[in-house]
């Protein structure tokens, strides 16, 4: 994976879908197949993300607020405020990688890796 920059995320960002694959290659939609949220980072590496799950799926819904730091593809989200699960202090590392269509993945690392997909929001 290519380094990714805080420049290139800087924005607002719209989820386009939350996906896990299972150890046995089966796919699973832990938010719903058509959650909602945002991401935004900002300058000075400030971010923030909350994505709503469907009804449907029973999953609560995700928000926390930090600050992020970046090691080539590897972006760390450092909670300073969230809801359970994300509470203070918690770390997040998350593989990214910006798509030629450019979109964003950030890839949740684990036994069955957890690929959240956004896009970034303009301003119409």
């Amino acid at each position: 994976m290519d380094d990714v920059e805080l420049s290139s995320l800087i924005g607002v960002w719209e989820l386009q879908g939350v996906v896990s694959i299972g150890r046995d290659g089966v796919l699973s939609y832990p938010f719903g197949e058509h959650p909602g949220g945002v991401i935004l980072y900002t300058p000075d590496g400030g971010m923030s993300a909350t994505i709503s799950a469907q009804p449907s799926s029973g999953v609560l819904n995700v928000s926390y607020a930090g600050w992020v730091s970046i090691e080539g593809s590897t972006l760390t989200h450092h909670v300073l405020v969230g809801a359970d699960p994300y509470g203070v202090g918690e770390i997040l590392v998350r593989d990214a990688e910006l798509m030629p269509d450019g979109a964003l993945q950030l890839t949740a690392r684990g036994p069955d890796p957890m690929h959240v997909t956004w896009k970034r929001l303009r301003r119409s």
